[in-house]
């Protein structure tokens, strides 16, 4: 992220992700794209089905980042709420 911010020319004050990221959501909300998957219409009833099948489909092996139904679960649930909150893995 931190070459990313140095090409896009961002202003980098704490760190290359939080300069993208702040980019990201400013070039969204320029967009008018909504900030959660509620906004467009997508329930979270179903979390649960989502996280399991998300293990299950084919584009799941290429994420260099093995994921639980669990994990995708609460993934899609931030999603559908718009909390872009993380959880950082121990280096």
């Amino acid at each position: 992220m931190d070459i990313l911010a140095r090409v896009l020319n961002l202003p980098v004050k704490t760190s290359g992700y939080d300069a993208v990221l702040a980019w990201v959501l400013d070039f969204r909300k320029r967009l008018g794209i909504e900030n959660t998957l509620a906004a467009i219409g997508v329930p979270d009833d179903r979390a649960d089905v989502v996280g399991r099948m998300a293990t299950e489909d084919p584009s799941a092996g290429g994420n260099p980042v093995q994921l639980s139904a669990e994990d995708y679960t609460q993934i899609f649930i931030k999603a559908c709420a718009g909390d872009l909150s993380e959880k950082r893995a121990a280096a």
